[in-house]
């Protein structure tokens, strides 16, 4: 299940920053919206069952990718249970460690990835998702 930009759980925001060196080392960090009254998994879980959240990113002849660093998760405890889950709510902040080419020429790139993530809300979790976004940045 693929959806671009947006889908019931969950809105790309953007990327920042906008303008990267072509100095070899830099980070972009994306942003998600989660619609209220859900979570996302964080990217650990403690429940075998459920799916934590990843990122893939295109590959891309000039720009290699670190590991993302996720923020803190939340603790949720879901209805009707004593299970407490690691989640994601309200925005999503990730970090992406980049490598640029030093030979990279000044210019707009478009780079494309897919947040992979399962959503729940007080009383339960739904199938796995895919969301599609799009990273725009400028190389000077």
């Amino acid at each position: 299940y693929k959806q671009t930009s947006s889908n019931d759980f969950i809105q790309f925001k953007g990327s920042s920053p906008t303008n990267l060196e072509s100095d070899g080392q830099s980070a972009i960090t994306v942003s998600f919206q989660i619609k209220d009254g859900y979570h996302i998994q964080a990217n650990e879980v403690n429940d075998d069952s459920l799916i934590p959240v990843r990122f893939d990113m295109e590959n891309h002849e000039a720009i290699f990718y670190g590991q993302p660093v996720f923020p803190a998760w939340k603790e949720f405890k879901m209805e009707g249970t004593n299970d407490r889950l690691w989640v994601f709510d309200e925005m999503l902040d990730v970090k992406i460690p980049l490598t640029i080419a030093k030979e990279k020429s000044p210019g707009d790139y478009f780079i494309k990835g897919n947040l992979h993530y399962q959503a729940c809300d007080s009383w339960k979790c739904y199938f796995p998702r895919v969301l599609e976004f799009e990273v725009r940045f400028s190389i000077g």
